[in-house]
């Protein structure tokens, strides 16, 4: 550990802001067969307008573990929203209670592009953490630089925890997260490989691929990357999603695509899933869904979440609903379709740039509950949303239910189940004649 190196927050900003944000909302209940929601209460925890310009930071989710809106959970405190200002480039935490929303702490120096203007923000124990990838000044080929802060948002400082300079051999690798792991940290990112193809050399627009790796961040000089799957062979990965378990088991899920960047012909796309249980070998990939001879993205909204022995991952066939597929520590496999429910276009009379944001979440209690959670938005005549919500209990899926609904456009929901099993969702959100902005919804539990 370094040592403490401070860097200072915005405070002034933070006060300012936090006027505007105890803001009422309307409030829905669902019922399920043989249970029920109690009411939920919706809030706008950014204050008018948030300058959310994700447009650019949105397309890299394809690849890229920016996760804004993000809900952090702080043992049995209240929720803290974190998200990003684009325009002042400042990361907000919002802390959320019965008498509203308030501005915990504004931290400066973040805004848009890449990994160093979208920390990774998580929470271990009972502290907040942000991790960056440092681009300036520009490392040498194959030299990669990362930083850890330690957030106290009580005497708004941020102090340096580790700084970590290294070298990965081989083809270049984009870095895209960072997790703890076993007093260190996790990392992953992917690797871009050409292929040549005659089509390609014919026409000079050879197809490139993207594989997922990851590696132990430790004190070494050199890191030797693990590959998730094996980098050889005409496919690419997209939305990738890992969790960390309490007994230190790696879960991944993704899309495989054969279809490559510069090439757009009939493809084959599936969902997979690989685990590892020392940070450093992975499982054989396992295929839970795909199909043939398309000729679009259908797989997406890729979400994944562990449950005691389990990992339930959450996708969306654009052509034929939500599914969910459990996979317990062993190998055994379950699939469920969730919901019917296809991928609706959104065309507004001008450029959205959430159009091809994610727009599902999975997570789980600490009583074995899963909960699904995805947004519909209309694409006919005045824009709507609706939030739906399905949950596994006792082994059984539960029909969905609307738990909010408004006028307006809603995407980018993050979800969180805490001890008392009540669940947390954010969400970036734009309401007729407004701009977007952040949005908070508070559901109690299953009874």
């Amino acid at each position: 550990m370094l040592g403490r190196n401070i860097l200072a927050v915005d405070v002034s900003f933070a006060v300012i802001v936090s006027l505007g944000l105890m803001l009422p909302s309307h409030a829905v209940a669902g019922k399920f067969h043989g249970g029920a929601f109690k009411d939920s209460a919706e809030m706008r925890v950014s204050s008018p307008p948030m300058h959310c310009d994700y447009s650019l930071e949105d397309p890299r989710r394809a690849f890229y573990n920016f996760e804004y809106p993000k809900l952090l959970l702080l043992n049995d405190g209240d929720p803290i929203v974190a998200f990003v200002d684009a325009r002042s480039e400042r990361l907000l935490l919002t802390q959320v209670s019965k008498g509203g929303a308030r501005v915990r702490t504004s931290v400066t120096r973040f805004g848009k592009y890449m990994w160093d203007k979208w920390p990774v923000t998580f929470v271990e124990g009972n502290e907040i953490f942000l991790a960056i990838k440092v681009e300036t000044p520009p490392e040498k080929k194959g030299e990669y630089h990362v930083r850890v802060f330690l957030l106290d948002a009580d005497n708004s400082q941020l102090s340096l925890q580790r700084e970590s300079k290294f070298r990965i051999g081989g083809r270049p690798v984009d870095l895209s997260g960072l997790f703890p792991y076993k007093g260190g940290y996790l990392v992953v990112g992917r690797v871009t490989i050409p292929h040549f193809r005659p089509l390609g050399l014919l026409t000079g627009h050879s197809p490139s691929f993207r594989k997922n790796i990851s590696f132990i961040l430790d004190d070494e000089e050199a890191i030797e990357r693990t590959s998730i799957e094996e980098e050889e062979g005409w496919f690419s990965a997209r939305y990738p999603q890992y969790v960390v378990t309490e007994s230190a088991r790696v879960l991944s899920a993704w899309v495989r695509s054969t279809s490559g960047a510069g090439y757009s012909a009939k493809h084959e796309e599936g969902v997979y899933f690989s685990e590892s249980r020392d940070g450093k070998t992975w499982s054989p990939p396992v295929e839970l869904h795909s199909v043939k001879g398309v000729d679009s993205y259908r797989m997406w909204n890729v979400s994944l979440v562990a449950s005691r022995d389990s990992a339930f991952i959450l996708w969306q066939d654009a052509e034929k609903g939500f599914f969910v597929a459990e996979i317990r520590d062993g190998g055994k496999r379950d699939m469920t379709q969730i919901s019917d429910m296809k991928r609706v276009r959104t065309d507004p009379p001008y450029f959205d740039p959430f159009s091809g944001a994610p727009t599902a979440k999975i997570a789980a209690d600490r009583q074995g509950n899963v909960y699904a959670l995805w947004v519909w938005n209309s694409d006919r005549g005045p824009s709507e949303y609706q939030l739906f919500l399905s949950a596994r209990v006792n082994d059984t899926w539960r029909p969905p239910v609307v738990i909010s609904r408004g006028r307006g456009i809603a995407t980018l929901p993050d979800m969180q189940v805490d001890k008392r099993g009540v669940i947390h969702i954010a969400y970036v959100g734009r309401r007729p004649q407004e701009q977007y902005a952040c949005y908070y919804l508070k559901v109690e539990g299953v009874r």
